[in-house]
């Protein structure tokens, strides 16, 4: 791989910068999407770190030799930052297919005096 001119360091490293605060935001809507779909916060964040974590590792596994024997590493990063934000804009019509009668929690009858969710505590006994 060739010597990048210093004006592009600058840019790169901005880049960089970018795709790292989008990644933040990415899971912070990832957490409330999924908050309101579980009913509690620490499913979503369980849940969002189990997948962020699943996803260095299979993509280390299958991209890593790969990536070793590639001369142009911007041109990889540039690949798979496509294909992150096409994942997240297919997360919200995914979630919303979570969401249909037949598949959501608040469907199902379960009694009010059981304490099946967070909500239980906050609305004085009854299930959200």
């Amino acid at each position: 791989m060739g010597a990048i001119p210093a004006g592009h360091k600058g840019i790169i490293y901005l880049i960089f910068s970018l795709s790292g605060f989008c990644a933040l935001i990415y899971e912070i809507l990832w957490t409330k999407h999924l908050s309101l779909t579980f009913g509690t916060t620490m499913i979503a964040v369980s849940i969002v770190a189990a997948v962020f974590m699943a996803g260095l590792a299979l993509g280390s596994y299958l991209l890593g030799k790969y990536s070793d024997h590639e001369t142009n590493l911007l041109r990889i990063y540039a690949f798979l930052e496509l294909g992150i934000a096409i994942f997240a804009l297919l997360f919200p019509p995914t979630l919303r297919l979570s969401r249909l009668p037949a598949i959501s929690r608040k469907q199902t009858k379960t009694p009010s005096t059981t304490p099946r969710s967070p909500c239980w505590c906050r609305t004085g006994g009854t299930c959200c």
